[in-house]
């Protein structure tokens, strides 16, 4: 990707679907910053947050019912809204022939994310796996694809915290209840894409998982799974909790040393071989821009990868069919809660 950002991007303008925090904290104030993007309107079903919003970031609001009977030709559709509705949106935007960038969790299970790619027949269709672009992935998946430490054997990946404060798990499980599912399909699944990413797995052989589960909601799951690459297959072991403090981070473990790194886009990757530590640092870049380091630079990456393919009809590391894995991953883990 050597193109600068002036030449990644053409005028084009997008349309909300969703005016929750993702999209308030995090999806405007990125998309208000790349140049020649315009929004043309947002929409929620929620009249008020919907208004308040498009209040704070100067853009019209919409009632979902007349979303497509605008004027505005939309050239990209960003749904972030639940899984359960979403599917009238994904059928009129794919009829349009128009592209959309859809919110994780993609689907909930692989069948389901093949059919909502199918509709979409000249493929513009791209998924918010935002944390492939950071800088901790993309040093994984240099290690990985350079060999210098040998075969890899396994990949161990824990993140785990407790809120002490008043009433927040059950608030929490309320909200899981009505928008994701539980921690796997909320947060734990951002890991799980990272890890066939970095590790450019090809299949998903087996997979067990245990866990504490109330009301339908998980909150502390353990996970073993085979993952299959082209040169064999690779044990991978992990635990998500909201119940416990694990120390979060993801280690690899090759033949001649172990990889470590934290969770967060700027943490260090550390490599332990014969006695010694060394830091790694990815050499990818994005145009002029080099991997992700903050939050919002990773939700910038994708809407940049997402644009350039939309606009360009060249490869996109954000398209769906590249995270077909994940929701299969996903769909498995819950069948053994």
């Amino acid at each position: 990707m050597s193109d600068g950002i002036d030449q990644i991007l053409k005028p084009l303008t997008i349309g909300i679907v969703g005016a929750g925090r993702i999209v308030e904290d995090v999806h405007l104030p990125v998309l208000k910053n790349i140049p020649l993007v315009r929004i043309s309107w947002i929409t929620d079903v929620d009249s008020k947050n919907r208004k308040r919003v498009g209040s704070m970031y100067g853009i019209k609001d919409r009632h979902p019912d007349k979303v497509f009977s605008g004027p505005e030709e939309i050239d990209i559709y960003l749904l972030a809204i639940p899984l359960n509705a979403r599917d009238n949106y994904l059928r009129s935007i794919a009829a349009s022939g128009n592209a959309a960038y859809v919110e994780k969790p993609f689907a909930s299970s692989a069948k389901d994310h093949r059919d909502i790619i199918s509709h979409f027949v000249s493929g513009n269709i791209f998924s918010g796996f935002q944390r492939r672009f950071y800088n901790t992935a993309q040093t994984l998946k240099a290690i990985v694809d350079g060999g210098e430490f040998g075969r890899l054997h396994s990949v161990r990946a824990f993140q785990g915290s407790y809120n002490l404060r008043s009433n927040f798990m059950r608030a929490w499980g309320e909200d899981q209840k009505r928008y994701s599912g539980g921690l796997v399909m909320d947060s734990a699944i951002h890991i799980l894409d990272q890890i066939l990413y970095a590790l450019s797995c090809k299949k998903i052989r087996s997979v067990s998982a245990d866990g504490i589960v109330h009301g339908g909601v998980d909150y502390d799951v353990r996970i073993k799974s085979i993952l299959t690459r082209e040169d064999g297959d690779v044990e991978a072991d992990c635990r998500f909790s909201r119940l416990t403090n694990l120390g979060d981070r993801i280690e690899l473990l090759f033949d001649k040393a172990r990889v470590e790194c934290g969770l967060q886009p700027s943490d260090p990757v550390l490599a332990h071989s014969k006695g010694r530590r060394v830091r790694y640092q990815s050499s990818f870049s994005f145009g002029r821009y080099f991997a992700a380091k903050t939050v919002n630079q990773a939700f910038a990456y994708n809407w940049m990868d997402c644009i350039r393919s939309a606009r360009n009809g060249v490869a996109a590391i954000s398209s769906a069919k590249n995270s077909i894995l994940t929701s299969e991953w996903v769909e498995e883990i819950y069948k053994c809660l």
